[in-house]
Parts: structure tokens; sequence; C-alpha cells
């Protein structure tokens, strides 16, 4: 299953049309075909939050998902109706930080997207800027895995031709931001699916899981996440033994190690 999400419904509707969905019942406006689904949030960080668990529990609350978030953003150079994916997400208010991991599929180029609480007209920093991937991102990583998790922005605005939020487009031509680039996100969301089935023995066992949950103890919530950690380090072409970690003592400490492994692969993997 892939779950899109969409903050305005004008992103929406190259989407619902080209994957031929149709309308939901639902607390969002909420969309539907074989494979797919779709929930428009509204603007801002609560809608997108609350937006992508709903999503999530109406998809029948299934592990590692795959969710796309597709919008427009602006960025003070970039040109309108570029399209990026997201490399790195930050939350301009509370400063938190995520990084989705880029796996495959070289046909886009990725930046840094800021998440404002109120639309950005003056762009100071080298990064685009939108209402809803930090929260977007930050509730689907507790339902799947950052391989999973992207965010695929086109370019609306920018300081010659700056509105804010959407707020001086027309929805035509928010539509039509999108639409231009179906192609590429329809073989983006096929990636995604590759990507996901490729994944799926690794999420199973990955196989040093029994070895470390054998030499530390570990609390359910924590073999959770080392699942996750293993899974992603596997994936980015790394093997984590426990005796790399021979001197650590906590369960706590070698999950903190193995974050911080699993983000220095992906921050390498950009690079390329």
């Amino acid at each position: 299953m892939i779950a899109f999400v969409t903050a305005l419904a004008s992103e929406a509707r190259p989407l619902i049309e080209h994957y031929r969905m149709e309308r939901l019942e639902g607390a969002f406006p909420l969309f539907g075909s074989d494979g797919y689904r779709l929930v428009i949030s509204g603007i801002g960080k609560v809608a997108a939050a609350a937006a992508t668990g709903y999503l999530h529990a109406r998809a029948g609350e299934a592990r590692y998902g795959i969710f796309l978030n597709v919008g427009i953003a602006g960025h003070r150079t970039r040109t309108v109706g570029e399209l990026v994916r997201a490399h790195t997400i930050l939350d301009a208010a509370t400063k938190d930080c995520y990084y989705p991991t880029l796996l495959g599929f070289k046909e886009l180029e990725s930046a840094a997207v800021t998440t404002v609480d109120t639309p950005e007209l003056q762009f100071p920093a080298d990064t685009l800027y939108d209402m809803e991937a930090s929260a977007f991102y930050a509730t689907a990583l507790r339902f799947s895995t950052s391989e999973l998790i992207q965010c695929l922005k086109v370019v609306s605005d920018n300081r010659e031709t700056a509105t804010g939020a959407g707020g001086g487009l027309s929805k035509e031509h928010v539509s039509e931001l999108v639409a231009t680039h179906l192609p590429i996100i329809d073989q983006f969301a096929a990636h995604s699916r590759t990507l996901a089935a490729e994944l799926e023995p690794l999420r199973r066992a990955p196989e040093p899981l029994e070895r470390f949950q054998n030499r530390w103890r570990f609390t359910t919530s924590e073999k959770r996440q080392l699942r996750r950690l293993l899974t992603r380090c596997l994936a980015l072409g790394d093997r984590p033994r426990p005796e790399d970690y021979d001197t650590v003592l906590k369960a706590s400490t070698v999950l903190s190690e193995l974050d911080g492994r699993a983000l220095a692969l992906a921050l390498e993997e950009r690079r390329f």
C-alpha cells in the first residue's frame, strides 16, 4: 500500500485522477484505489500529523507501509516547477531534525526542507520551506522505516514570486505543478514498492537481531527500535555485530550507537 499525504486538495487532485481513486468516508478527505490511499490534511503541522496517523489507521495499520508526502514548497532561488526529494527535514520551531534514508532512484535531486509554522516569504536559508513535512515524517516514522517515508516537493515560489503556503497561487496552477511530474512520481512510487519488497526479509528477522538480544537486555519498545536500526544498517550495506560493542554495558547505549552508525551511513549514501 502506498499512502499519499497532501496538504491541499489542489495538490491531491492530479494524484487522485492518475491513480483513479474514489472518495471514501472519513474524518479527513480520504481517497483510495487498489494499492493506493490518499488523505488531504489541510495546512500545518497539527493537521499533517493527525491526517498521517488517521491514514495509517484507515489503511489497516500495516507495519512498514510506504508514506509519500507530495506537495508544494518555496525556495529562495530554485526554479518554480522543479521537483526535489527531501534529504533533511528540519522543524524550525522545535529544531528537531530528520534524515530520510535515500536508497537508489538518482533521477530526483535532493534538498533540505524546513517546516515553518507560518508562511515564509523571505527564504533566508538555502532550503525548501513548507508547513507540514516535519510532522508528517515524525508521525509516519512511528509506523514505518525511514527508507519508505519520503517527501517530494515541487517548487511553487521563490524570492521573485513569493506568495506563501500556496495562498497566492491558483488551485489550477498548484494542480498543474504536481501534474507535470506525475510520470516521475509514479516511477518513484514503483521504486518504493520494489524497495519495500527487498526490505521485507530483513525486517522479518535481521540476521544479527537474536545475537544482540542475547547479549543485552532490551525492553519491548527497545527491541522494536533495535530491529528497525539493524534493518536500516543492513539496507545501507552494513552488518553490525555485537562484537562491535564489546565495551558497552547498557542496551540503551547500544541503540544510541547504532542510531549514529545508521545516520553516518545514510549521510555517506547521500554523497553519491
